[in-house]
């Protein structure tokens, strides 16, 4: 492995969209849940706004790009991105009634398939 970038992200009753540019690099990109309150991060009960708790979250990569210029949508979404050549990559985060956290891994290879 030549290099890794880890990353932490959050989202509170919201959506993001996540997008990571770089030179051309062999890489395996990676994101996942990391922690669901229902209950707020810091005790704070805000997020009890039904009868019965229904909280939400997801994370996960939309499409990516490599140097040819294409663009290649995931569909569905997956949790896992593995390309030769990748420029960027772009994911979409997802936490309803709840704060949710993610992790971000990328790990960059000479090559990843074999090339």
């Amino acid at each position: 492995m030549d290099s890794q970038l880890v990353g932490h992200v959050w989202a509170q009753d919201h959506s993001k969209s996540l997008h990571f540019t770089f030179p051309p690099a062999s890489a395996i990109a990676q994101i996942s849940l990391s922690t669901i309150w229902e209950t707020g991060p810091f005790g704070a009960d805000h997020y009890d706004k039904f009868p019965v708790r229904i909280s939400n979250a997801l994370a996960q990569w939309s499409s990516y790009t490599t140097t040819d210029g294409k663009t290649n949508y995931l569909s569905p979404p997956v949790p896992e991105v593995i390309a030769n050549e990748l420029t960027e990559v772009q994911a979409f985060f997802w936490a309803d009634n709840c704060y949710a956290s993610a992790i971000v891994n990328m790990f960059f290879w000479p090559s990843v398939w074999g090339q």
